[in-house]
């Protein structure tokens, strides 16, 4: 008998989900991207049981019955059609294997009605069973009900916190993700109660007065710089008005909500000596780059990214917040014409930030 098998599928699909599912924020990191590539511009999430049990409900385009029964297959995707074009993307999710590992590790419910459709769809699958697919009335757009997750992997549900704790892991990442997205409505219930909610259709500032009152609002001055081939745009926090913690500094590149030591450290240096001990900023950045120069596929769960040119991005970083300083709030010991520059160049209109080419579509597998 040969010592080397062919794994079976549900296996290999539960080996992908301890690389790409963590915890149950992490469901609900995908799960809320797919809807945002499928141009959601309402998206709610309700959790129960500290995350094993959620569900993400969206008005994006929504799929037919072939797309719906696909999603759950590993390796599909409506994002890319050859390995050149993962240098190209602008989408969030796309290796196609968010759907199927998520329900080879719970029970997983799909309700999709694509836009203009007469009846929507329904899939079932359980644990990485063959998907039971029929059609259901429902509204447009789509619906992804998980339970019981990590109930056929121990050794993962056994790790998992208390449930306050994972119940805060996943309103982090709806806050991340809200702010990154002004545009877009988002709602968070956590047994029954509302947690998180934004306007959508609204500005930047406006998201954050309603994540975290006026009070911060007002201790942020906004950022607008290009150079060297960055656009660089958000809010920091003023010099005078520097925080004991870290918890409200993000990190966006091409939309998508990274940690690279490169930008913190850019920060670092453009606060310079205001930055005093047990004292730190507070900041949503924006970088808008070309994509063939960001390496989004080092991490399985798209944490990180590695970037190219990174001397212009750090540059950039830097330029936007001394000039951004100088311009709103200029101490006698920092004057603006002593500031390093980086000399313009046009940036491309398809650095624009637009969240996806329009080839990509429905749920974001």
């Amino acid at each position: 008998m040969a010592k080397i098998q062919r794994l079976p599928l549900h296996v290999a699909n539960q080996i992908a989900a301890g690389e790409v599912i963590e915890r149950p924020s992490s469901v609900v990191k995908e799960l809320v991207e797919n809807s945002l590539d499928a141009g959601a511009r309402r998206i709610v999430v309700e959790v129960e049981d500290g995350g094993r049990s959620l569900r993400v409900v969206d008005d994006g385009e929504g799929m037919d019955e072939a797309d719906a029964r696909l999603a759950f297959e590993r390796f599909a995707t409506s994002k890319l059609r050859s390995a050149d074009e993962i240098f190209q993307l602008l989408t969030m999710g796309f290796r196609g294997e968010a759907l199927a590992s998520i329900a080879s590790i719970a029970e997983v419910e799909c309700l999709t009605r694509l836009q203009g459709a007469e009846r929507g769809t329904r899939v079932l699958v359980e644990g990485g069973s063959e998907p039971v697919v029929k059609p259901a009335g429902c509204p447009f757009g789509t619906a992804i009900t998980v339970n019981r997750l990590f109930y056929n992997t121990p050794a993962r549900l056994k790790f998992l916190r208390a449930p306050a704790t994972e119940q805060g892991h996943i309103h982090d990442v709806l806050l991340g993700l809200a702010l990154c997205h002004p545009g877009v409505s988002f709602q968070l219930r956590i047994n029954g109660k509302e947690a998180l909610a934004t306007p959508g259709r609204t500005s930047l500032q406006e998201v954050v007065a309603a994540l975290y009152g006026d009070a911060m609002a007002q201790t942020l001055v906004p950022l607008a710089h290009q150079g060297g081939g960055v656009r660089v745009s958000g809010l920091a926090t003023r010099p005078d008005a520097l925080r004991t913690d870290r918890s409200r500094q993000f990190f966006f590149v091409n939309q998508r909500w990274v940690r690279h030591p490169l930008l913190s450290k850019a920060i670092e240096e453009a606060y310079g000596e205001w930055l005093l001990p047990g004292r730190h900023p507070g900041f949503i950045l924006f970088l808008e780059v070309d994509p063939a120069t960001v390496d989004i596929n080092v991490h399985p769960a798209k944490k990180e990214v590695r970037l190219g040119h990174s001397q212009r991005v750090y540059l950039a970083v830097l330029d936007a917040l001394r000039l951004a300083f100088a311009e709103h709030w200029t101490p006698e010991d920092y004057a603006a014409e002593s500031l390093p520059g980086v000399a313009a160049e046009p940036v491309p209109e398809v650095y624009s930030g637009v969240p996806g080419p329009a080839g990509a579509r429905w749920l974001g597998v």
